[in-house]
């Protein structure tokens, strides 16, 4: 049995920490959320990595401001989307972890509509926990080179290596994560990636995770989800530009760039051609003119329309270049920009369009993020991970 008892003093703290909720229709729990000692995720920037005794304080005190989601599996589409329950307290405990390590002890509750998984919680079928967390930097302990900062690239993420090639998780070497940047929610999960992150009944654990590669969200947990209350299955969740991993950024960024090249490519070949069209045109323009007040009436009219064919070919060749960039300038976050009729001026509108794509990538490579909550705006929002 590990519920704990309902006392005074949990009483309490479940008041202040939620005034609306009814201690008798929660079963309450302890945890440990995350510790000092090195992560077993299986992830090429998070290999061993550690996060220190400060980060621990900061997600304590981010729940002295708010209650933290329980979710199952971190809401995947194996199990509920909605949470099951809050993370409402926590705590620090030195020497209590693996190895000596410091942990961050937590108090949640699971609503009592949820029976089954609450029996699993207390004969341990269900014993581990993961948090969905961020930190603002990922610090290489040998040359203190930041996975998160601006001078990381996709290859420093895919590969796990430092500025000066150093291999996380090789060697000794590992990041050190230092400061809280968002904590999303806790979960209840089949195996986790932190050691020593277990429920315990009236004492205290728990465990975190090992997903696959590169989301700089530490979502520590693996295995499969635990059996929950049978639901109406739920709509899965929408996936955007920030919750998102590496893979999947690269390829958006491949596509985009293939899909760019084309257009440029397009755009060059568009103005070559409007530029032979108007060669031409003139050159009928002329001969035309050296028609009039002749008797060649018929050549007259048919020289009228052959140019004014000429002519609407040449303005559908103007118009080709704007509708080949339309989904440059929607990846921007332009959707109903046109392209400047002005040579010199859509050169530079393009250009812009560029560099705006090439700082979105920037962006995204800087920081991937996952989670129910929205990540920061800098360019560490993007590289959420869960731990």
């Amino acid at each position: 049995m590990k519920q704990l008892p309902l006392n005074d003093d949990l009483r309490a703290k479940l008041k202040a920490a939620a005034p609306d909720t009814d201690p008798e229709k929660v079963a309450v729990f302890e945890a440990a959320a995350l510790s000092t000692a090195p992560v077993r995720k299986k992830h090429p920037v998070y290999q061993g990595a550690v996060h220190t005794a400060n980060f621990l304080a900061q997600m304590m005190g981010e729940l002295q401001k708010e209650s933290r989601p329980l979710q199952i599996m971190h809401g995947s589409s194996e199990g509920d989307q909605l949470p099951i329950g809050r993370v409402f307290h926590g705590s620090i405990s030195e020497g209590t972890g693996v190895d000596g390590a410091t942990e961050l002890l937590t108090l949640f509750w699971i609503d009592n509509e949820h029976e089954s998984l609450i029996a699993k919680v207390n004969s341990g079928t269900i014993d581990q926990v993961s948090v969905a967390i961020l930190g603002k930097s990922a610090k290489s302990n040998k040359t203190g080179f930041d996975f998160m900062g601006p001078d990381a690239d996709l290859e420093n993420i895919w590969l796990g290596v430092d500025d000066k090639g150093n291999k996380m998780g090789v060697d000794g070497a590992h990041v050190i994560v230092d400061e809280l940047d968002g904590w999303f929610e806790m979960s209840l999960v089949g195996q986790g990636g932190a050691q020593g992150a277990r429920i315990k009944g009236r004492q205290l654990q728990l465990s975190a995770s090992g997903q696959e590669v590169p989301s700089m969200t530490l979502e520590l947990s693996t295995g499969p989800a635990p059996t929950p209350t049978p639901k109406p299955p739920a709509p899965a969740p929408q996936k955007d530009t920030f919750d998102m991993d590496a893979k999947d950024f690269a390829g958006i960024v491949a596509e985009n760039a293939t899909k760019l090249a084309n257009a440029e490519s397009a755009k060059a070949a568009a103005e070559a051609a409007r530029d032979a069209l108007k060669t031409e045109r003139d050159a009928l323009k002329t001969e035309l003119d050296a028609l009039k007040g002749s008797d060649a009436q018929k050549q007259v009219a048919d020289l009228t329309t052959e140019r004014d064919a000429l002519k609407t070919q040449l303005d559908n060749a103007k118009a080709l270049p704007g509708k080949l960039l339309s989904p440059l300038f929607a990846m921007i976050g332009q959707p109903t920009a046109t392209l400047d009729e002005d040579e010199a001026k859509a050169v530079t509108q393009v250009t812009g369009a560029l560099d705006s794509l090439k700082a979105l990538g920037a962006r995204l490579s800087g920081g991937l993020s996952l989670g129910s909550a929205a990540p920061r705006t800098g360019g560490n929002a993007a590289f959420k991970r869960r731990a």
